[in-house]
């Protein structure tokens, strides 16, 4: 028996479920992002027929935290003044 025609066969066999399997995975994924998909379509159009006055309030703090940053970044930015050797006076 010649082995190396044997281990030829088995290595063909061995590549080919391993397109089939990557083949399953492929059909297994598209058919969860059509899940998803439509989920997601549906939760949209759910929201856009009960409006957005179905949500919560913004935290009235996390506004105040946001404007402060907001008001912070559009100041120039600080000059402060450093020694020849790099350290600050």
């Amino acid at each position: 028996m010649d082995w190396a025609l044997v281990s030829c066969i088995l290595s063909v066999c061995c590549i080919c479920s391993v397109f089939y399997g990557v083949r399953l995975v492929g059909i297994a994924i598209n058919e969860a992002m059509a899940g998803l998909d439509s989920q997601l379509a549906g939760a949209i159009s759910s929201l856009m027929s009960t409006g957005l006055e179905a949500l919560e309030a913004p935290n009235p703090i996390q506004g105040a935290i946001a404007q402060f940053i907001t008001n912070r970044l559009e100041n120039q930015p600080l000059d402060v003044p450093r020694h020849s050797d790099g350290k600050f006076q």
